[in-house]
């Protein structure tokens, strides 16, 4: 199965919805578990459907964790023609004009008007140009289908993406670049503080490392697991910050505007690099515009992202939560 960074956020958003049932569900019992009947803990008793629901919520915490922890992520789009994670727009006439993409297996959609390689339909237009025609059959009801793909959507915005798709070099900006060129030569010690990672991003690491098996195949393969076997075994993990200023692992919610004065919320984890499968819509890397604009405020500051060529964007910390995560079960041997 392949999955697309658009249903990955999904998943890892119910992921931690779940996580916070089970958490609560704990809690319960333990409280239910002070008070008994004839020396019998009412959690032996039963709420019957409470137990019944956090059987179902641990069942699917489970099936997604075995669905992000086996599924291949698709790390590059094609921009040419319709692939896999390629969105595309189609009319079906009267003006009716949609955005689709093609995935590989529905299994949540986000929101997101998601076309699956199983389904028929999904079947003819992979590997369609734009301007092509496609026809189809539906198998259900032997009708024939035929529609045009007007539009391939080539616009990266439009896209969630893993940050670590873009080349560091064209991630990190200037600033950053000269201050960590400064740092590496004049203080080791706060050089070595920029590359800890967040206890999220151990766990990202954890998960990507054991897609790979005991049996790697390809060189990039091999180089890969190597990188991610040494990040596991030898990375500092990060402290929070222990006041409410943004640091490493922190989890930030800012609103943003821009030159016309449209305004959009942003909720992020602030990290000093992508490591792994870091969504560009859920981390902010310190070594980027953004990042710098942002290390050490508190909620309610105010902050400018300048960019290269565009007008500056304005912005305000709306909140600040530092709090930890518990590391998952290590993969390295």
């Amino acid at each position: 199965m392949k999955l697309v960074a658009e249903q990955i956020k999904v998943l890892r958003e119910r992921k931690k919805e779940l996580e916070e049932s089970i958490k609560h569900y704990r809690e319960g019992a333990q409280e239910r578990e002070k008070t008994s009947i004839d020396g019998v803990g009412l959690p032996f008793l039963g709420d019957f459907q409470e137990d019944m629901a956090y059987a179902n919520t641990r069942r699917e915490y489970h099936e997604i964790e075995k669905q992000l922890g086996q599924a291949e992520f698709v790390t590059e789009r094609n921009y040419n023609a319709v692939d896999i994670g390629t969105a595309f727009y189609v009319n079906f006439g009267d003006d009716d004009r949609e955005r689709l993409m093609l995935i590989d297996e529905n299994i949540s959609n986000g929101g997101y008007k998601l076309v699956s390689t199983k389904s028929d339909f999904g079947k003819a237009v992979i590997g369609k140009r734009e301007g092509e025609t496609v026809t189809y059959t539906v198998q259900a009801t032997g009708r024939k289908l035929s529609l045009t793909i007007d539009e391939i959507d080539t616009i990266r915005e439009n896209y969630e993406h893993f940050i670590r798709e873009t080349e560091q070099h064209n991630r990190l900006c200037h600033t950053a670049k000269e201050e960590l060129r400064q740092l590496k030569e004049s203080n080791p010690e706060e050089y070595a503080n920029r590359h800890t990672i967040s206890k999220s991003q151990w766990y990202l690491a954890n998960e990507e490392y054991g897609k790979f098996g005991n049996q790697s195949k390809s060189r990039a393969d091999i180089k890969r697991k190597s990188y991610l076997r040494d990040i596991l075994a030898n990375a500092k993990i990060a402290e929070l910050p222990k006041d409410d200023t943004i640091g490493i692992g922190s989890k930030v919610e800012v609103l943003i505007t821009d030159e016309n004065g449209n305004t959009k919320t942003k909720q992020f984890e602030y990290i000093n690099q992508a490591i792994s499968t870091e969504l560009e819509s859920q981390y902010v890397e310190r070594i980027t515009a953004e990042g710098r604009s942002l290390f050490g405020l508190k909620a309610n500051d105010t902050f400018k992202i300048k960019r290269k060529n565009k007008p500056a964007l304005m912005g305000i910390v709306l909140s600040v939560k530092n709090y930890d995560v518990e590391l998952g079960e290590k993969r390295v041997k």
